[in-house]
């Protein structure tokens, strides 16, 4: 695919109504996905209540933080997901399971339980910030050295604002794609077998960085942009460490209004359309 131009709009001096400088700036971002993009979401709700739940909760209250009301709206945004899932195939196989289960040497294949998707609402599927601004964190932790700046994963947490909160994805969905999860244990290795909906290569996502004052102001627009350049290498996304979730940053620029906290995409991907995805 070749790369397209970077766009920037003008840069003019970021003032705020009042005619002074802003507290906080922001940029605008357009990351096209070389690479498919795997799905950050889990498909069921169980999952979602049994780890990541407690989880953002321990996170939270390490952080002072009250997330009592976008945890509902993730778990009721849970409830949509489904239109990812293949249904059709599901009741196929439980249609086989049940008839081979006459036989008593039957055992029924296990489906996986590790499925990643995409939240998804009426409009489609989408990322929430947050997806965003732990990428961020985790290319922080990477580069803190090389960019000379301790602690570097705490600044961009408390720094670094990412909105909307919803960023719709522009692309086309794949069927679940298959892969084997390996780990090296006490007991030896173990495989496991995961699955996740993936957005093909050409996909993108547009959304807002806001960046506070902070001490020193080690964690600068340039730092950031460096990040990023890290992130288009390292990818985004479940198995970015196989080469997946690659993407480019198409589009850098300055804004000088204030981010809608809510953007209705203009297209998005429809809830069947879906294309094969081989991978290895």
């Amino acid at each position: 695919m070749p790369r397209r131009k970077m766009t920037s709009a003008p840069h003019p001096a970021a003032v705020s109504a009042a005619g002074g400088p802003r507290r906080i700036e922001y940029r605008r971002v357009t990351l096209e996905f070389m690479e498919p993009l795997f799905g950050l979401t889990p498909s069921y709700a169980k999952v979602w209540e049994d780890w990541i739940k407690p989880a953002q909760q321990k996170a939270a209250a390490k952080a002072g933080q009250d997330i009592a009301a976008a945890q509902e709206e993730e778990q009721a945004v849970l409830k949509v997901n489904t239109m990812f899932l293949d249904k059709g195939a599901a009741r196929e196989r439980a249609a086989a399971d049940a008839a081979a289960a006459k036989d008593p040497d039957f055992v029924a294949e296990e489906h996986p339980s590790q499925i990643t998707t995409f939240a998804a609402d009426e409009h489609g599927p989408f990322l929430w910030s947050y997806q965003i601004h732990g990428h961020l964190k985790e290319i922080g932790n990477l580069a803190k050295e090389a960019l000379g700046i301790t602690n570097l994963r705490k600044k961009i947490e408390n720094a670094v604002v990412i909105l909307p909160r919803r960023i719709y994805i522009d692309g086309t969905l794949t069927e679940p794609v298959r892969r084997p999860l390996r780990a090296n244990t006490p007991q030896g290795m173990v495989v496991a077998i995961a699955e996740s909906h993936a957005i093909m290569a050409g996909g993108r996502i547009t959304f807002w960085i806001g960046l506070l004052p902070n001490a020193a102001q080690e964690l600068t627009w340039e730092v950031i942009r460096e990040l990023l350049d890290w992130g288009e290498i390292r990818g985004l996304g479940q198995w970015r460490t196989a080469g997946w979730g690659t993407y480019e940053v198409v589009e850098w620029a300055e804004e000088t209004e204030r981010p809608p906290r809510y953007v209705k995409p203009v297209q998005g991907v429809p809830a069947q359309a879906f294309e094969p995805l081989r991978w290895g």
